[in-house]
């Protein structure tokens, strides 16, 4: 099953996740589960995609591969810190079995993504966002 790479929701109060990696599989799998959680989710498959959509659409939470061609995850990351500030929670996602270093990043997930470990980072998001820690359509 295809999912769209931009998905545009005409509920802007919804809760709003960027995911970005360059493996269309992993964006595919993510960006479905996500969806199917009431989530409005725009997906880009490098870090320039996602600094195009970072223009109109404000993220409550990015998932971000680290290790990308030409933009890298950290680099992509910094931008999106100067852009949104804390508002944003950057969430690291990564192959490597040790700790990355952090840098910009809030927290780290490891491929294959955890969904409790997830969830978990999703309402730490949205209580920093005002939602509360209630999941979308609870």
């Amino acid at each position: 099953m295809r999912v769209p790479m931009s998905t545009v929701s005409p509920l802007p109060h919804l809760f709003n996740v960027l995911v970005v990696d360059d493996d269309e599989d992993s964006v595919e799998s993510l960006a479905f589960c996500l969806q199917q959680e009431g989530r409005v989710v725009r997906c880009a498959m490098s870090g320039e995609e996602a600094l195009a959509m970072a223009e109109t659409f404000t993220p409550h939470i990015a998932l971000v591969d680290i290790f990308m061609p030409r933009l890298d995850g950290h680099a992509l990351a910094q931008q999106l810190r100067r852009r949104f500030g804390t508002s944003t929670v950057l969430v690291a996602v990564t192959g490597a079995v040790r700790s990355v270093d952090l840098g910009t990043f809030d927290f780290q997930l490891t491929k294959p993504v955890n969904f409790v470990r997830l969830e978990e980072l999703f309402e730490h998001a949205q209580q920093r966002a005002g939602f509360g820690a209630r999941r979308p359509g609870a």
